[in-house]
């Protein structure tokens, strides 16, 4: 997941991934101005977001999300669980197993036979990602 930590207003200026930011009373904006990224509360989103997907291989950073690609094999262990966070996972081959506390909504964890299938999960708590059934997406 692609999430800017802003710090505390009082660590003003704060730069990351090049782009320089100020606090200006309200809001974080970037150098030069312009463009307001974070207000300190409330307010609406009215810019595009687009994530792409990660890959999951050797691990699975649920930070890298919310959208994942695992192409086969036994998923690893998540890390980085933060509660209420949502994502997908696609599937484009066949899931051995599952490491890790990941728990089913339904009676079996996903195990999809048609690819790619779309797998939602749910991170209940930092320590525990409940999996929906895997949906055929093609």
């Amino acid at each position: 997941m692609t999430v800017l930590n802003f710090p505390d207003p009082a660590a003003s200026p704060y730069e990351v991934n090049g782009v320089r930011y100020t606090w200006d009373g309200e809001a974080w904006v970037a150098a030069g101005g312009g463009d307001t990224y974070l207000k300190a509360s409330g307010g609406n989103i009215t810019g595009a977001i687009t994530s792409v997907e990660a890959e999951i291989s050797g691990s699975w950073d649920l930070s890298d999300g919310p959208f994942f690609v695992f192409n086969g094999g036994t998923v690893p262990a998540f890390t980085n669980g933060v509660a209420g966070a949502s994502g997908l996972i696609r599937a484009t081959a066949a899931i051995d197993g599952w490491t890790g506390n990941v728990l089913p909504l339904d009676s079996a964890l996903p195990s999809p036979t048609s690819y790619p299938s779309i797998i939602p999960f749910y991170v209940s708590d930092s320590g525990t990602v409940l999996l929906g059934s895997a949906q055929f997406a093609g």
